[in-house]
């Protein structure tokens, strides 16, 4: 195994040195080569695994994602965010290809194509929810597609284990639509397991945490 590149993350208009800050999670979405990187700035940068560029800034988020995952197929990707409060968010975007290109067009105040989560919402291919599942911070979240499920965790023994249901995006999701942008609105019905802490690592592992 050999390093075949790095990647100095931050912005950078070209003017002047780099902002550098805080990633806290990154995934890759290779069918899209694509890099998208969670910061502490309440951010996601998104990055072409090719060249690496700066392809765009999604920002305007309310609290700091810790934890991330992801799903996609041909039609769609998912990403599931935990953060410190307790609260999973979700943004679903269809058509990833054509809807990144259209935010690339929207640059910034630092010459960085940017848009804010309220606005990407708005676009017809994107959906944003976010719930209020744990008393603590997230330590995992995942989208199960077997179960059609969302699953987080957390250390509170109480609120150890939350199973949400994926809302609907138009698709085969779930019988119920929901509005694109759910943001304190959103009540998903939550079911929970309550175990002790040792017992987390045997859980997890079931569904390749």
């Amino acid at each position: 195994m050999s390093l075949d590149k790095t990647l100095q993350l931050g912005i950078n208009d070209g003017s002047r040195v780099g902002k550098n800050t805080w990633i806290t999670d990154c995934v890759v979405i290779s069918k899209q080569n694509r890099i998208f990187t969670f910061t502490g700035d309440r951010e996601i940068l998104i990055y072409d695994s090719i060249s690496l560029e700066l392809y765009c800034r999604i920002g305007g988020f309310t609290s700091v994602p810790l934890r991330v995952s992801s799903y996609s197929d041909d039609t769609k990707l998912i990403l599931l965010m935990g953060d410190e409060k307790g609260i999973v968010s979700l943004l679903v975007m269809k058509r990833l290809g054509d809807t990144l290109r259209q935010w690339k067009n929207s640059r910034g105040g630092e010459g960085v194509p940017s848009i804010t989560i309220h606005e990407a919402a708005r676009h017809h291919n994107v959906w944003f929810f976010k719930w209020k599942a744990h008393r603590d911070w997230i330590t995992e979240v995942l989208y199960v597609k077997e179960l059609n499920a969302i699953i987080s965790s957390a250390n509170h023994t109480g609120t150890a284990i939350c199973i949400s249901p994926m809302p609907d995006v138009g698709d085969d999701f779930s019988p119920k639509s929901a509005t694109r942008f759910q943001d304190d609105n959103y009540r998903p019905v939550l079911n929970y397991i309550s175990i002790n802490k040792g017992c987390y690592p045997r859980f997890y592992d079931s569904y390749n945490l």
